[in-house]
């Protein structure tokens, strides 16, 4: 299905932060409101910052560095554009 386990991974990895941006997107787009949608996000779902705290530990892999990076360097962007 995934093919190896560094997919599997990968498409946790995207998965998790996927529900990250969806929570971000119904969210006020202010620091507080982005900090408050987040923080409910992982009291209702802890294992979207499990998930990502296994990312940032498995970034060794370069593949798996790469792919976290552009996850956050997405959600960064796509914050930056609707905050200003």
């Amino acid at each position: 299905m995934f093919g190896s386990k560094r997919s599997l991974f990968l498409e946790a990895v995207h998965a998790a932060f996927d529900r990250i941006e969806g929570s971000f997107a119904d969210a006020e787009h202010t620091l507080v409101g982005l900090g408050d949608a987040y923080r409910r996000l992982l009291r209702d779902e802890p294992t979207v910052g499990l998930v990502m705290l296994q990312s940032y530990a498995a970034a060794a892999d370069e593949t798996v560095r790469e792919a976290v990076r552009e996850a956050v360097r997405e959600a960064v962007r796509q914050r930056q554009l609707r905050l200003q």
